[in-house]
């Protein structure tokens, strides 16, 4: 257990979450510090107490090739797991680009911006009301050039002695220059407007708010890889007839990129029409929505197909061994709707795998036709023992349709077959009641009225 203050980072969960490197910042500020002494006593204490020495450099707190500590490098990492720990907040990685590890390029030089980056009207507002100021990750982003709520161009120098913010004041503060230590909050006639979105804004304020959120924690390896692979497979052929190339050499227009840069991500979904949280997490449904819209926007003529990559048939045929293997303790979705699930038809699920669709569509007529019979059956104990059609004869029902469509929402059964349930029931009322109404019956006729009376026919 730590004995360091909690703290929590500011725009919690929001797309104006606040940046790691602000985070540390005020981390160390309340526990009466600076950044280099409170990395160094965290890394003494991480060592003290798990027996694992870890590396928090200070290099990387002031300089770092001048980008700010948010990336998704191994210093970030080594920053966030022991911070989280002793600042009690198990999900810091949520202030950093640490969920595109995984998918990116190996360093994150493209992605982040050199030095720091604020919003004259964030920082000049929380200075007017007494707010905490903190630097957002959406501003550590370079293709972000504007403040997308007050529509301010944002600043990263000093205006009084033009020094560029590459850190911050180890004690002023982060509204401080971190040269002069003079304010760097500005009036509002020096800022600079910027009504129109640069390109890539969009695309990052989604990513950040899917990290922030925690609905991307984590991408699918290679992802952007099998985004483009998928993608090439569709492509391919409506490239080919525009242009009247070969399909190889119009397969090239989107190769195989296995960790692409943040930079080459935004801008292959900003062609492709996709969203990228969406392609870090399903690289195949996003290729299959972007083929779709590559498809539609110029109908291809009769006899050229998209082509499915191998991994595609295969993903397939496992998806459908799991569904199969696991009924019927999880139930089956229609043999549609699973087609669906996977990006692909049921034609196309049924070329490849004959054998593997047949079972599956077995199996979901059995399950259909078990859950038929119990609301066929629930539906019949409601007109007997549950004394609906007695209730019917009563008048609380004035006809035999307004029952039916009682027994149709109660039960969600066909109206045939409630209609049959109800016709069923009435001629065994109507022998019931004859009986009850006849003297001198056989043994098996006062059976036969005994258990009537007790199936509630009466």
């Amino acid at each position: 257990m730590s004995n360091y203050f909690s703290l929590q980072p500011l725009g919690w969960g929001t797309e104006d979450v606040e940046q790691f490197h602000s985070f540390f910042y005020r981390f160390a500020a309340l526990h009466a510090t600076t950044m280099i002494p409170m990395a160094r006593h965290l890394a003494e204490w991480w060592a003290r107490h798990t027996g694992e020495p870890i590396a928090l450099k200070d290099v990387f707190l002031y300089k770092a090739n001048r980008l700010p500590l948010c990336g998704y490098g191994d210093a970030v990492a080594n920053y966030v797991s022991v911070v989280s720990a002793a600042a009690h907040q198990a999900e810091l990685y949520r202030t950093t680009l640490l969920p595109l590890r995984d998918a990116a390029d190996a360093v994150a030089h493209g992605a982040l911006r050199r030095g720091r980056a604020w919003c004259p009207a964030c920082m000049y507002w929380s200075d007017r009301r007494g707010e905490p100021y903190y630097d957002k990750l959406l501003w550590a982003i370079a293709a972000v050039e504007r403040c997308p709520i007050h529509q301010v161009a944002l600043e990263s120098t000093c205006r009084r002695c033009g020094n560029h913010q590459l850190a911050y004041h180890p004690k002023a503060g982060m509204a401080c220059c971190a040269k002069c230590a003079g304010s760097l909050v500005q009036n509002p006639e020096t800022w600079t407007r910027a009504t129109r979105p640069p390109f890539g804004e969009c695309d990052c304020r989604a990513l950040i708010e899917a990290i922030a959120d925690g609905s991307l924690c984590s991408t699918v390896p290679r992802a952007f890889s099998i985004f483009c692979e998928e993608l090439r497979s569709l492509a391919g052929p409506l490239v080919a007839y525009e242009r009247g190339a070969s399909l190889r050499s119009a397969s090239r227009t989107w190769r195989k990129l296995a960790r692409p840069t943040l930079s080459t991500m935004l801008k292959r979904c900003h062609v492709a029409g996709v969203k990228l949280p969406d392609v870090l997490t399903d690289p195949y449904g996003a290729a299959s929505a972007a083929g779709r819209l590559l498809i539609d926007s110029q109908p291809l003529p009769h006899g050229i197909k998209p082509r499915r990559t191998p991994e595609v048939v295969k993903h397939a045929r496992l998806r459908l061994i799991e569904a199969i293997s696991e009924y019927p303790e999880k139930p089956l979705i229609s043999f549609v709707a699973f087609a669906q699930s996977l990006g692909v038809s049921k034609g196309f699920l049924g070329y490849r795998e004959p054998a593997l669709c047949k079972v599956y569509k077995e199996e979901y007529a059995t399950q259909v036709r078990r859950a038929n019979r119990n609301k066929k059956r629930q539906a019949k104990a409601e007109l007997t023992h549950g004394r609906a059609f007695l209730r019917y004869l009563g008048g609380e029902f004035r006809s035999q349709d307004e029952l039916v469509d009682y027994l149709r929402t109660s039960f969600e059964v066909k109206k045939h077959v409630a209609r049959l349930l109800v016709t069923e029931v009435l001629k065994t009322h109507l022998r019931i009641k004859a009986l009850s109404e006849t003297s001198g019956l056989s043994k098996s006729q006062r059976t036969m009225l005994l258990r009537g009376r007790a199936a509630g026919y009466l």
